[in-house]
């Protein structure tokens, strides 16, 4: 079963990295790597899920840079601990941001992901789910996953 999970999850980052690449603009220098943000239950009571997710990033990160990358540039994860909790949560979107990622994948929980909605909209980036319920920053439920709040990513 964990198999299948950690494949499922690879698979959905795969097709999130995929997705991302029309916004991926070639940089100045082409050997820099594209790095993306994943929020995620690494420590705490529901760390479980989290880490097979973190597992499943990691295995599409490989595979998409064995296949050559994204535009030529290779693909690197960084990964934040939100510890189970919404105002870690905020804090990991925070410091993803400040970092410069082009895009966030994750958290798990809706209430995490409304807990962090204000941040993620004044971001600037778009923010890709797993299998987080469908909410968005007005609180509405059961639309589009991906925040129309942002702009091409400069990377």
């Amino acid at each position: 079963m964990r198999s299948a999970i950690v494949k499922f999850i690879a698979a959905s980052s795969l097709a999130a990295a995929i997705a991302l690449t029309p916004w991926i603009e070639s940089a100045a220098v082409a050997a820099e790597p594209i790095v993306f943000g994943l929020v995620d239950e690494v420590t705490g009571p529901q760390a479980e899920a989290g880490v097979l997710q973190v597992q499943g990033a990691k295995l599409a990160v490989e595979e998409i840079n064995a296949a050559g990358g994204i535009l030529g540039r290779q693909v690197e994860i960084r990964i934040e601990d939100n510890q189970s909790a919404n105002p870690t949560t905020v804090l990991a979107y925070t410091k993803l941001i400040e970092a410069g990622v082009v895009a966030v994948i994750g958290p798990l929980r809706s209430t995490q992901v409304l807990a962090a909605s204000p941040t993620i909209a004044l971001a600037n980036r778009v923010r890709l789910d797993f299998l987080s319920s469908r909410l968005n920053p007005t609180g509405r439920s059961h639309v589009p996953s991906r925040f129309p709040t942002a702009r091409k990513p400069q990377v």
